[in-house]
């Protein structure tokens, strides 16, 4: 309450009192009028002073921006330039080597079908050569498992063959006689003896004889002693006089009918053939091929 009095009659004393009767108080609100118009004047140079440099400032950080952009667009392009260049003669590389890879595949199938062509000349040239030593044993006969002796006399030995197998054999129809290197040196078996005549009829008369004498129940199968060799009975095998594929192959063909239970295999005129039974047809072999058949 006396807060409100002093107040009033402050007041009042102000109304009354000239501008020197003016108490220091009662000049305040003028002067903070004056300052609070300075400072929003100073505030608003201020603020346009921050903008200004806040302008400039960001105009300037965008210059450079603009500018690091610039050198950095600058050589992302040159080093995109570089990688399609780069690419470019990678390209031309690669079509350099598919152009090559497809000029030597198509030497490489060329060399492959001349190949084959050889191949297949050589064969036939084989086959023919084979036929070739095979018609000039026409005539012989291969004598096999007979003992080795410096001291044999192998004339003596063909001809007490031909004694045994009642199909004496004379002179004038031997030709030559003579033992022949073995085709595995590794083997224990003597060196066959082979024996040219002078006919294949008369090859054949022999053959057939010493089928015969070792079918016959009441005598032992043909061996050693029978011609008058000394020391412990070996069997002896006479047998066409077959080259050396033509062998080869009957080796083969003696494994395949074990194998696959073939009851017959035999050779004639320097041909093998086989049958699986008695009432089969007879086969014949002409390559080992032809065994995978069977």
């Amino acid at each position: 309450m006396n807060r409100y009095l002093a107040s009033t009659l402050s007041y009042n004393e102000v109304q009354k009192g000239g501008p020197h009767e003016h108490p220091h108080w009662a000049t305040e609100p003028k002067q903070s009028t004056r300052q609070s118009s300075i400072s929003e004047s100073a505030v608003d140079e201020l603020k346009i002073y921050f903008e200004t440099k806040l302008k400039e400032a960001t105009a300037t950080i965008l210059s450079q921006v603009r500018e690091q952009l610039t050198l950095e667009n600058k050589s992302i392009h040159k080093e995109f330039e570089d990688v399609k260049a780069s690419i470019s003669y990678t390209n031309s590389q690669f079509e350099d080597l598919s152009r090559l890879v497809s000029e030597k595949t198509k030497i490489i199938e060329n060399l492959k079908s001349e190949n084959e062509e050889l191949r297949t000349q050589v064969s036939i040239i084989n086959v023919q050569l084979n036929n070739i030593e095979q018609h000039s044993r026409a005539c012989n006969i291969e004598i096999q498992c007979v003992p080795e002796s410096k001291t044999e006399n192998l004339l003596t030995t063909v001809k007490q063959l031909g004694r045994v197998v009642s199909r004496d054999i004379s002179d004038s129809e031997i030709i030559d006689f003579h033992r022949v290197p073995k085709l595995n040196q590794q083997t224990s078996r003597p060196r066959a003896i082979v024996v040219k005549l002078a006919s294949p009829r008369i090859r054949d008369e022999i053959l057939v004889a010493v089928k015969k004498f070792n079918r016959t129940p009441i005598t032992e199968k043909l061996h050693s002693e029978h011609l008058g060799v000394a020391g412990s009975k070996q069997p002896v095998y006479v047998a066409e006089h077959l080259s050396p594929m033509n062998k080869k192959l009957h080796a083969a063909a003696r494994v395949a009918v074990k194998e696959k239970q073939y009851q017959f295999l035999w050779v004639r005129n320097g041909k093998i053939f086989v049958r699986k039974n008695i009432s089969s047809k007879a086969q014949l072999i002409c390559s080992e091929d032809a065994l995978k058949d069977l």
